[in-house]
């Protein structure tokens, strides 16, 4: 019995140790920002990848907004989620990663047809 409030006091503090998982970010040689990863969790939606250029960006809180031209008769539009990306590197997601005529790489989910699609992964493309 004196195993049992050892028991519940372990696994109740190792509950409270996890931390939230942060968004994994890649710099290239000269300090520029040219990768994002695990903006997102998992889904069970189906996964969307594109290739354009970043055309217009709008900001609202945690989340940006980036139209997403792939050639001259297609453009798309992609919701960012910013919520796991460290404070330190907010700044350079805009400063060399997602700024205008910028050509990204584009992965996420798009749980529905109409909506934009949500992105798990953001990589620079040269």
């Amino acid at each position: 019995m004196k195993f049992l409030p050892f028991l519940i006091l372990v696994l109740g503090i190792s509950g409270f140790a996890q931390t939230t998982e942060k968004a994994v970010v890649t710099y290239s040689v000269n300090y520029k920002l040219i990768g994002l990863s695990n903006l997102l969790g998992l889904s069970d939606c189906s996964v969307k990848s594109l290739v354009g250029r970043v055309r217009k960006l709008e900001v609202k809180g945690d989340t940006a907004t980036v139209l997403i031209k792939i050639d001259k008769k297609t453009s798309s539009d992609v919701m960012i989620p910013l919520g796991r990306i460290a404070e330190e590197h907010r700044d350079d997601v805009f400063d060399h990663l997602i700024t205008k005529n910028n050509t990204i790489r584009v992965s996420g989910y798009a749980c529905t047809e109409d909506a934009p699609f949500t992105a798990f992964s953001v990589d620079r493309v040269y």
